[in-house]
């Protein structure tokens, strides 16, 4: 099923590190900036990744996965990321994207009907990010 676990485990390695940069360079910045609002998008990343290091969640639970950005940027970091996305056309390039990615769960679908689903098939506490 999953013929490039291999390079799959590489690159997750490789990229937690550099994420794991980027995402404290920009907290930083951000942090030396006053916290302007809205914050940029890695320090949104950061902020996951924090609270799940803080009370030992391995899984995450987003609701628009649009271009899988946040996917992508979580993937090093989490056993399981499941993600849900309304329009079709994007569940269909995100399918694509992370077709290769053992740990990411897609669904397609309006998440105020699909969330209950998902949420009864994880095994363990999650980061919700709605």
């Amino acid at each position: 099923m999953y013929k490039y676990m291999p390079l799959f485990y590489l690159r997750k390695k490789l990229k937690e590190k550099q994420f794991l940069k980027q995402q404290q360079q920009a907290m930083e910045q951000w942090t030396s900036e006053g916290k302007p609002y809205p914050p940029p998008k890695l320090v949104k990343q950061y902020f996951i990744r924090n609270i799940a290091n803080q009370f030992g969640i391995s899984s995450l639970v987003e609701t628009g996965t649009y271009k899988g950005h946040m996917v992508y940027a979580q993937f090093p970091f989490f056993k399981e990321i499941h993600s849900i996305e309304l329009g079709i056309d994007l569940f269909k390039a995100a399918k694509q994207k992370f077709k290769d990615y053992p740990n990411v769960f897609l669904y397609q679908g309006d998440s105020g009907v699909v969330l209950k689903d998902v949420v009864l098939k994880l095994q363990e506490p999650a980061v919700y990010w709605l």
